[in-house]
């Protein structure tokens, strides 16, 4: 599952739908779960879900991937992961539209820095 995670970043840094798609598929069985290596972990697969479903431009569903990565990831004391998402506690529809509409914002950094 790692591996596929870093494809989904790579797809979302593409912002390429047709990258997107085939890995939103795959990985959105796994939204709740934590990509593991034994040695490090990932964010949680519903983070990087968000970031396919803004590139695929259903935001409506990103929001609510990233509202499930930012809980997950306090639910679990990381607030390594969570340090991205945890606006979408509070209806994070600005950050998957900001993602969609504002070319500042580049896909590798969802949702945590605005690139100039």
């Amino acid at each position: 599952m790692t591996g596929m995670v870093d494809f989904a970043d790579a797809a979302i840094e593409c912002g390429e739908p047709s990258y997107a798609a085939p890995l939103f598929e795959r990985l959105e069985p796994w939204a709740g779960q934590l990509p593991v290596t034994g040695a490090s972990a990932l964010g949680p697969v519903s983070h990087y879900l968000g970031g396919l479903a803004t590139v695929l431009g259903r935001l409506d569903e990103a929001d609510a991937y990233f509202a499930h990565a930012a809980a997950m990831s306090e639910g679990m004391g990381a607030k390594f992961f969570g340090a991205g998402p945890t606006c979408c506690g509070a209806g994070c529809s600005s950050v998957a539209t900001r993602m969609a509409t504002r070319r500042e914002v580049k896909p590798s950094s969802w949702p945590r820095a605005t690139r100039r």
